[in-house]
């Protein structure tokens, strides 16, 4: 998702009108289904070579055979997807950046003559700015196991290095499951839209408590009103 929202940022940016317009509904439908289709795909081999095996009473852990051509091919694929994602989202970042600076040396006039990024685009790019570089931050460690684990995995290991290849794992994953958490608060502090967005989301959630207590207070008012004693006296001049 983040390799798709750069690429949209990308032609967004661009200075060339026709690239721009590549950024679309259209291309968003289209490149999201297709990215669906192909990792639905790609891990098909995952019911097929795992199995479920229960370890407790009420404790289930899906297990392969480590042991083989299979245990090469998951430790390989993994390391490659991993280190593409890392260099094309390093790459994007890079060239939308490149984008940005360009754009704002353009004159205003020109801005008008040809559809450029608006606020609201800019705030949008520098919020995936942060996301890609949490998310670079945080799969480093997960990219070093995983060729750690390759380069060790035809050799004999001891208990010792056994329990720091499972150490690294559980930290690695532990890690990189944070910018899955944070999203929503990166976008709350950068974004102005986003917080007005959000804004109006909650006043529509408790609308009609609002609503509720803001007749209680003017009913209050109106009683206050009619109790009080209202004197005038008349001072000569």
């Amino acid at each position: 998702m983040l390799v798709l929202a750069s690429i949209d940022r990308l032609l967004v940016s661009s200075e060339n009108v026709e690239t721009r317009l590549y950024s679309s509904r259209r291309l968003a439908y289209f490149s999201l289904s297709v990215s669906t289709c192909f990792w639905l795909i790609f891990f098909v081999h995952v019911l097929i070579e795992f199995n479920i095996e229960q370890v407790g009473s009420f404790l289930f852990i899906c297990l392969f055979n480590s042991n083989g051509f299979y245990s090469i091919f998951l430790s390989n694929s993994t390391t490659i997807f991993n280190l593409l994602l890392f260099v094309l989202l390093i790459i994007l970042s890079i060239f939308s950046f490149k984008n940005v600076r360009q754009n704002r040396l353009i004159p205003r006039q020109q801005r008008r003559t040809f559809r450029s990024m608006h606020k609201k685009d800019f705030e949008l790019l520098r919020c995936l700015y942060f996301q890609d570089l949490i998310y670079l931050l945080t799969s480093i460690l997960l990219i070093f196991q995983t060729i750690y684990g390759t380069i060790i995995n035809n050799q004999i290991q001891t208990s010792s290095i056994q329990a720091f290849k499972n150490f690294l794992l559980n930290l690695g994953v532990f890690i990189h499951h944070i910018p899955f958490s944070i999203n929503f608060f990166i976008y709350l502090t950068i974004s102005k839209a986003f917080r007005q967005e959000f804004k109006r989301l909650i006043y529509r959630i408790c609308g009609i408590q609002l609503r509720r207590i803001q007749g209680e207070e003017e009913n209050i008012q109106q009683n206050n009103v009619e109790m009080n004693v209202v004197s005038i006296s008349v001072v000569p001049i």
